[in-house]
């Protein structure tokens, strides 16, 4: 399986998840929509396709953003990550449901 392939799975499934978690439809999540209620959901997307080895220019190409998008997402997610309790959980939350898949 080629790394577009396996990359293109992973989002697929990462945003399905995070769209039933949040109740934000995947659309919303892959789009260029920039409330929190979108993007936070698609910082947790792109942080768990980095942890599992995909590149931010991959990631970036398939969200069709730039790769320094995907780095200032992932910064804003650590960020997040320390001051707010709700994003945490919900990330808590969506890394064990896709380890559970």
């Amino acid at each position: 399986m080629s790394d577009q392939t396996k990359l293109k799975e992973d989002a697929i499934a990462i945003l399905k998840a995070a769209s039933l978690l949040t109740g934000v439809p995947a659309k919303r999540i892959h789009g260029r929509f920039y409330r929190p209620e979108n993007t936070h959901p698609r910082y947790m997307v792109w942080v768990i396709l980095t942890q599992r080895g995909h590149e931010l220019v991959d990631i970036g190409t398939a969200f069709d953003r730039e790769m320094g998008t995907i780095r200032s997402g992932g910064k804003r997610h650590e960020e997040l990550m320390e001051g707010d309790w709700e994003y945490r959980k919900d990330f808590e939350m969506l890394e064990n449901a896709i380890r559970l898949t």
